[in-house]
């Protein structure tokens, strides 16, 4: 397929060529394809110089060797050229006929009954493509919800785990908070050592004994010195005082974190209610989606199942159109002649076709067409490489007619659509004149020295 989609736009493609003559003997080629006729000059079979499409041709014949094309203008003369043999005549005739008939037939517009089949077929087309978009949409929502759930359990752990960790630090708090009360009651029993050894401090300055420094030192062994002991009392009443400041501060702290971490596994668990009831919702969310994807597919199933019958139904009255059309074209139109009759038979030496045209078949969309290769750039820069590739092994003392003239349309720029577009200008009566006054070199040369003899006759007389 790709192969004929570049083969088409070649110059020579689906071309029947058949040698004629105009009415001044310059021979010539007679190109027939799906298209129209085209005329070549005899040198020259890649570039057409006059064509003249099928929907301005009206009615074909011959008559013997002679051809005759009347086209759709009535203004128009008739197109008039002669075939060497019989047997070429009725060869163009069935390939006019034939290919008229399907170039026709492609532009041809359809009948109600197809119309309608179409247009239903663009509506199911259009309604399968809504309840596509419609279903990727549904995807869409359903994969959205999947991963909002798969984040909100994300955060659920994670919250979870820290709702964890703030409890072991509570806990703690709570084990180290008897210590610290404990300590506080040492500083407590302590305290009167710490007194006593101001007062004795006090007497000691007055230079005596007095009634509290007596009493103290009634309970101070005797081998034991009383200032040292003292000393000693005292540094240890000031660590522990400190050691009392520092747990009372640290039971506070704890305490407020204690609170703190209560309201904040209250605001977790608030929020994971929250996102539970998200959760639960997200989950139904989910299931109604699915429960419209599976209605979706089923009614998309059903749908197809409608627009294969409508095809085939399509297909069939297709199919019995065409054999009603071959049918009435069998029993008004003739059939063509073989192309081995015998010419010497006179009841075969002529024949003659009515090439039936709808009026409103005016548009030629051969004309717009570009080639694959313009169409494609990828296929275009495919085919330099190619043929870059294939100059290099390219025996050029080998090369024929048409090579050379295929070379020069490519350095020119021309292309098949471009000569279509080029030879189908103007008229059908501009068309014919310019088929009629061709002439070969020797016939130019001929008419030449016949004038100059004519000319010297007159000077002569």
């Amino acid at each position: 397929m790709e192969y004929l989609k570049i083969a088409q736009d070649l110059e020579m493609y689906g071309v029947n060529y058949f040698e004629i003559k105009n009415k001044k003997g310059t021979e010539l080629w007679l190109g027939v394809d799906a298209l129209g006729l085209n005329i070549y000059e005899h040198e020259d079979k890649l570039t057409p110089k006059i064509g003249f499409p099928w929907s301005e041709i009206r009615n074909i014949s011959f008559n013997d060797k002679k051809f005759v094309i009347k086209p759709i203008d009535k203004k128009a003369p008739d197109f008039v050229f002669y075939a060497p043999r019989l047997r070429i005549n009725k060869r163009i005739l069935a390939l006019c006929m034939g290919n008229h008939e399907l170039y026709m037939r492609r532009r041809k517009p359809d009948t109600i009954e197809v119309q309608q089949m179409k247009a239903q077929a663009r509506e199911e087309k259009h309604h399968k493509q809504m309840e596509r978009a419609q279903l990727e949409n549904e995807k869409k929502k359903r994969e959205h919800a999947e991963k909002e759930k798969e984040r909100i359990e994300r955060e659920k752990d994670e919250l979870m785990e820290r709702l964890r960790q703030i409890e072991e630090q509570t806990h703690r708090a709570q084990r180290e908070k008897p210590f610290f009360s404990s300590s506080s009651t040492l500083s407590d029993c302590c305290r009167p050592c710490s007194q006593t050894h101001w007062f004795v401090k006090d007497d000691l300055r007055g230079g005596g004994f007095g009634t509290r420094a007596a009493a103290v030192c009634f309970l101070i062994p005797l081998h034991v010195n009383p200032a040292i002991e003292l000393e000693e009392q005292t540094r240890r009443a000031l660590e522990l005082e400190q050691e009392r400041k520092w747990a009372k501060e640290e039971a506070e702290r704890l305490e407020r974190e204690k609170q703190a971490a209560e309201e904040a596994k209250a605001s977790l668990a608030r929020r994971a209610a929250d996102q539970m009831k998200n959760h639960e919702q997200l989950a139904a969310e989910l299931a109604e989606f699915t429960a419209k994807i599976a209605l979706l597919e089923e009614a998309k199933r059903k749908k197809e199942d409608e627009a294969t019958e409508w095809q085939h139904k399509a297909l069939s009255a297709q199919e019995d159109l065409e054999k009603t059309r071959e049918e009435l074209k069998t029993a008004v139109m003739t059939p063509p002649a073989p192309p081995d009759d015998d010419e010497q038979d006179g009841a075969d030496a002529q024949a003659s076709a009515e090439l039936l045209s709808d009026g409103g078949v005016r548009r030629r969309s051969e004309e717009e067409r570009v080639t694959e290769a313009q169409k494609n750039e990828r296929v275009k820069k495919q085919l330099q490489a190619l043929s870059s590739e294939l100059a290099e092994a390219r025996d050029d003392t080998k090369k024929t007619q048409n090579d050379l003239l295929h070379a020069e349309n490519v350095r020119a720029g021309r292309d098949k659509y471009k000569t279509l577009r080029q030879i189908r200008q103007g008229n059908t009566k501009q068309r014919i004149d310019e088929f009629e006054s061709i002439t070969d070199h020797v016939n130019a040369r001929m008419y030449s020295t016949m004038n100059k003899q004519q000319q010297g006759l007159e000077q002569f007389q």
